[in-house]
């Protein structure tokens, strides 16, 4: 036994340890809100592969994301949809996103007819499309 041991020990007097991390990517958590600055619950997020959905309080987290730049689009039945691009650099990044609902945004073209403002009014009606 006594052999075996000592053997070892030579074998590994030179040995060195190295310490391996792994990457499991960056995280980003955020609030989905409406106009009016009310959470919104159900909204879903992509960006390729990845996937998330808001909660009653209109939170989200996505974990295992690729460091660098993100595309991601958010969708929710009876609000116009909405993109943006975030650059992933550290390992948890949050984002404060806002939707506007459909009824909003015609408040948004009513009022800017009353104003006389056929312009905003009519950019207001084409997001509706």
């Amino acid at each position: 036994m006594s052999v075996i041991v000592l053997t070892a020990l030579i074998l590994c007097t030179g040995c060195t340890t190295a310490t391996v991390t792994t990457d499991t990517g960056a995280v980003l958590s955020g609030r989905v809100y409406d106009e009016n600055g009310i959470p919104l619950a159900g909204v879903a997020l992509r960006s390729g592969r990845f996937r998330g959905l808001s909660d009653e309080f209109g939170r989200f987290r996505i974990d295992g994301l690729p460091r660098g730049n993100r595309h991601f689009e958010l969708e929710r039945d009876g609000f116009e949809s909405h993109s943006f691009t975030v650059t992933l650099q550290s390992p948890h990044q949050f984002a404060r996103v806002t939707l506007w609902s459909f009824n909003g945004i015609m408040d948004q073209a009513i009022s800017a007819v009353k104003r006389g403002d056929t312009a905003a009014a009519r950019s207001a009606l084409e997001r509706c499309r």
